[in-house]
């Protein structure tokens, strides 16, 4: 169960900075930007859920 809370909670960070519903430190902006192209948006969610459920 608390696997299941922590993935969750991953998965939905990226979603929170990208809502404006968080402002980032540059050091969260830099983990939540998971393709790395300099910009958090909703593609580093949809590839950190596809790097949790191992695809």
């Amino acid at each position: 169960m608390l696997l299941l809370a922590l993935v969750v909670t991953a998965a939905l960070f990226p979603l929170h900075i990208i809502l404006g519903t968080h402002a980032p430190t540059s050091g969260q902006s830099w983990a939540a930007d998971v393709n790395e192209d300099g910009a958090v948006n909703i593609v580093d969610a949809v590839v950190l859920v596809n790097i949790i459920l191992g695809g």
